[in-house]
């Protein structure tokens, strides 16, 4: 699921990672759907709370995490540490929605804010702060994955189609 409704369809370039996210990349099944929500990404933030919350969940050293995160993706990892801005903003947002948003999740959700970032994340309690606080979030594990088929067609017919001709080609190429 992705809320694109507060930034309109553009994607943003900087995306937050949540705890949830980096252990799912431990899953096989969520791999494909996070790394497809990742490519076009740059700047991909990974903060030091999110480490730490893997590493203790997965019973991994932070730096196993970071090399398996760098070979998955490459180096367009972003590795923030928490400045006192982000506290600060943490602590308003903890305050704010203190029956919903925990420690370390207000931080998580401050600095998306703070970098100007979508969310990854499948916390619906996460959402629902986004949503508030007017944060772009998506959902790794509702998303639609695309069909490499469809994105051959794709891409052989140019960014400039239609449905229909989409439709015509992909029956004329599922006959071949």
């Amino acid at each position: 699921m992705v809320n694109e409704n507060l930034r309109g369809s553009r994607k943003m370039n900087h995306v937050v990672l949540d705890t949830n996210v980096v252990i799912d990349l431990f899953h096989v099944e969520y791999v494909k759907a996070i790394t497809q929500l990742l490519k076009n990404r740059q700047n991909i933030i990974v903060c030091d709370t999110v480490l730490e919350e893997a590493s203790r969940k997965l019973k991994l050293r932070p730096t196993t995490i970071k090399t398996k995160l760098e070979k998955t993706f490459g180096k367009r990892f972003n590795y923030f540490n928490k400045t006192r801005e982000i506290m600060n903003y943490g602590v308003y947002l903890l305050n704010k929605y203190n029956t919903i948003v925990h420690k370390p999740d207000n931080l998580i959700i401050a600095i998306a804010k703070k970098q100007n970032a979508d969310l990854i994340t499948n916390d619906y309690n996460i959402q629902i702060c986004c949503r508030n606080e007017k944060i772009n979030w998506i959902d790794h594990r509702h998303t639609k994955l695309k069909d490499n088929k469809k994105v051959r067609i794709e891409k052989s017919l140019g960014n400039h189609i239609t449905k229909s001709k989409l439709k015509k080609h992909s029956e004329d190429y599922y006959l071949r």
